[in-house]
């Protein structure tokens, strides 16, 4: 537990080993804060996290938001959540891998964690998992927004969900696989949303890959849209593909099956999506530090080049 009062401390290169524990209950966290004064400067790198339950690491300041909390290139192995920050701004998380069948909550969530929070580079690997990134109250402003990119998430509900009061958030290159709901879940009083350049893949055959629940202030292009489900997108209501584009949303968009290579690596494997994004400034590496086309890269956090015959990609 990290108590109150404490500032500027490095975690790098620790092993945390808990109980093999499949609770939500913080008594099992491997780290821990709860609601104590302002925390500034933790940063927490190169460690490994193992079983364990809550979340492995559950820091939340009160009301007031701490600064400089980096959670960084830190493995997590079924622990029942992975990450949780409250009230933190400017938040980095990046590099991090969470796997196993023992994650069931959710691999990175953040609540009231306002300013340019930075979510890049992390793999969330949890077949049992409801939710790969939560975000809640994450306010922003024009100028100073929170990215979110070249994340590999794969769980079994929500890829990435969007609760509410959630403005600014640039959601770009992202590979996201799901099992039985949604990639993209967009909720209420959210605002000034971009998203561009991802995957969002629904496997499940009832449910939509984004859920766009109230369309205000939801941006999106140069995406690829796809789930079994008869309607790929619910954006105010069911859509085909074709009624969805016809909203202004979405004109360079496609629906097209990724066919991942594996649900823990997702490469696509589909030729017809290679170099169908967009170039997007300052991003100019995929989440595995190759340099991404500076004319056409592709969708998703890994640049790729399939393999196969041309029908194969069809």
């Amino acid at each position: 537990e990290i108590l109150s009062g404490t500032d500027y401390i490095t975690l790098d290169s620790c092993v945390f080993k808990g109980y093999d524990h499949n609770s939500s209950s913080t008594n099992y966290s491997l780290i821990y804060t709860y609601n104590a004064d302002q925390y500034d400067g933790i940063v927490i790198k190169n460690c490994s996290f193992t079983n364990g339950g809550g979340y492995a690491i559950d820091l939340r300041n009160g009301s007031t938001g701490g600064t400089g909390l980096e959670i960084i290139n830190n493995t997590f192995t079924d622990t029942y959540g992975g990450i949780y920050a409250k009230y933190f701004d400017g938040v980095t998380i990046r590099g991090n891998t969470l796997k196993g069948p023992g994650l069931y909550d959710t691999g990175i969530r953040l609540d009231y964690c306002d300013g340019a929070n930075v979510v890049e580079d992390n793999s969330i690997y949890g077949p049992d998992m409801t939710y790969g990134l939560y975000l809640t109250y994450c306010q922003s402003a024009s100028g100073n927004e929170a990215t979110i990119v070249n994340n590999l998430i794969s769980v079994e509900d929500y890829g990435i969900y969007m609760y509410q009061y959630n403005t600014y958030q640039n959601v770009y290159y992202n590979s996201v696989n799901v099992l039985d709901n949604n990639a993209l879940y967009y909720h209420s009083n959210n605002d000034d949303f971009d998203s561009k350049n991802n995957i969002f893949y629904s496997a499940s055959s009832a449910s939509p890959a984004l859920y766009v629940y109230n369309s205000t202030g939801y941006t999106g292009n140069y995406n690829d849209l796809f789930s079994n489900y008869t309607y790929p997108v619910y954006y105010s209501g069911n859509q085909s593909f074709t009624e969805y584009q016809a909203t202004g949303n979405g004109a360079n968009s496609v629906n097209l099956e990724p066919v991942y290579n594996t649900d823990s690596t997702l490469v696509p494997m589909r030729l017809a999506l290679d170099d169908l994004g967009t170039p997007i400034t300052g991003i100019t590496d995929d989440i595995n530090g190759t340099t991404r086309s500076e004319t056409a890269p592709d969708m998703g956090a890994i640049e790729f080049t399939p393999s196969g015959s041309a029908l194969s990609g069809t």
